[in-house]
This record gives structure tokens, C-alpha cells and sequence, in this order.
């Protein structure tokens, strides 16, 4: 199995950290910034059909020389990484499948000012992902009370989220 991670384009989360260094204002989850939007064509066009790569170390790795070949594509249900994808699978002819447990550090958060704590929120809904991203498979339990709706993931949640997930793709996958 050769496993690709590939981050979202451009958000507007990381258009205000460019532009103030911090994240006072951020959005829980945050659309693509325009350049965002401009990207993700280019990426998944190369990710779909990237031929004839010329490595720019010794140490490239052989099996992509000749393009990624993607076989499977699974996304976060964060709105930026699900647009993404979904670029990514029109380029590619993938059914792109949507999955709660590959994401950042955190989930679906704001900070509060007052007691300076992340609160988790709840994301949207089962039918705002039907509507917006009917090619993707959603997760059976995903309802109209949002997918996230739990607290901010501490750090040691996201390790442990992790390591199940790469154990969940490599029993999937070999």
C-alpha cells in the first residue's frame, strides 16, 4: 500500500493566521479562500494524471515516476478538505468516501474568550453533506445533529485517533 496524505488547499483559517500570525477570529470550519478554490484544479489534475514525474532527489520514490495511480480516496468531513477531495475524485474517477476520523488535531472547535478553552461544535449535517457532496459516501450513523458534536479532541485523543485509523486503512488495504 502506498499511502498518500494529501492537506487541503487554502482555507480561510490559514489566510487570517498569513495575515495576523495568530488565530483570534478563526472559523470552526472554514471554507477555501479564494486562491483555495483556484488550487485544488491543479492539484487533483496532477494527482490524477501526474506522468513522467522527474525526481528532484536520488531518493524519489520509484513507484510514483510513473504517476500516483490512485486507487482509493478518503476525506475528512471538514468542509475545506471535503472540497478538496472532491476535486480530487472528479480528476481521478474516484468515489471518494468520508470519513469522521481523519482530520486535524481538535475536530470542530472555537475558542471561548472567556474561560480561553476550545468548544467543540457540531458540524454540519448529514443533509448538508447529501446536498453539497452527493458523490461522496458519508458515514451510516452521520445525522442531522452534526458528525462532530463532542468536545475540542485534546492531543492525546489525535495519537490515539491516528494510530486506529492507519491500523483500520492498512487491515483495509494491506
Amino acid at each position: 500500500m502506498q499511502l498518500y496524505f494529501i492537506r487541503h488547499a487554502q482555507s480561510n483559517n490559514n489566510v487570517l493566521y498569513e495575515r495576523t500570525g495568530y488565530s483570534v477570529g478563526r472559523e470552526a470550519d472554514p471554507e477555501l479562500s479564494e486562491l483555495g478554490r483556484r488550487q485544488i484544479g491543479p492539484a487533483a489534475d496532477f494527482l490524477a494524471n501526474g506522468r513522467g514525474i522527474t525526481p528532484t532527489t536520488r531518493d524519489a520514490e520509484a513507484q510514483n515516476l510513473a504517476g500516483f495511480r490512485l486507487t482509493h480516496l478518503y476525506s475528512s468531513l471538514m468542509v475545506r478538505a471535503m472540497d478538496t477531495a472532491a476535486a480530487i475524485a472528479r480528476a481521478a474517477q474516484l468515489a471518494p468516501i468520508a470519513r469522521d476520523d481523519l482530520h486535524e488535531v481538535g475536530g470542530i472547535w472555537l475558542l471561548n474568550p472567556d474561560t480561553e478553552e476550545n468548544v467543540g461544535l457540531p458540524g454540519p449535517a448529514r443533509a448538508f453533506f447529501e446536498a453539497r457532496y452527493p458523490q461522496f459516501t458519508l458515514p451510516a450513523w452521520l445525522n442531522e445533529e452534526g458528525w462532530w458534536n463532542r468536545p475540542a479532541e485534546t492531543f492525546a485523543e489525535s495519537y490515539e485517533r491516528a494510530q486506529n485509523l492507519v491500523a483500520d486503512l492498512s487491515a483495509r488495504h494491506g
